[in-house]
């Protein structure tokens, strides 16, 4: 791995999946997001971090991917492949691939509209 690739392992996040549908939606797509949305903090490979909202979960060709925006900053989007393993750990993975990156903002555009 690339000393500039940025990669979250087992970030800490902790999910509440809602009760209702009221305050969420993400209709039939398989995340959800509500507007009091959960944050988690990204610490990056320089030592820096960035306390982000989260968006929404989907699944995109067989993967799910994380949409999340700097708190207070709904103009930035950051998309990462989103891991949840069977023993309750996460990771958040980036996508390296331009293509699948461009793929994978297009239908989170399609699950907005």
């Amino acid at each position: 791995m690339a000393e500039d690739e940025e990669y979250f392992e087992d970030a800490e996040l902790d999910f509440d999946e809602p009760e209702g549908d009221d305050d969420y939606d993400f209709g039939d797509q398989g995340g959800w997001v509500d507007d009091d949305p959960e944050t988690i903090t990204l610490e990056y490979d320089d030592g820096t971090s960035e306390k982000c909202d989260v968006l929404g979960i989907f699944p995109y060709d067989g993967r799910e991917y994380i949409a999340l925006a700097p708190e207070g900053n709904q103009e930035s989007l950051y998309l990462y492949g989103y891991v949840e393993h069977d023993d309750g750990t996460n990771d958040i993975v980036p996508i390296e691939d331009d293509a699948e990156f461009d793929a994978v903002a297009a239908e989170y555009q399609l699950l907005m509209e």
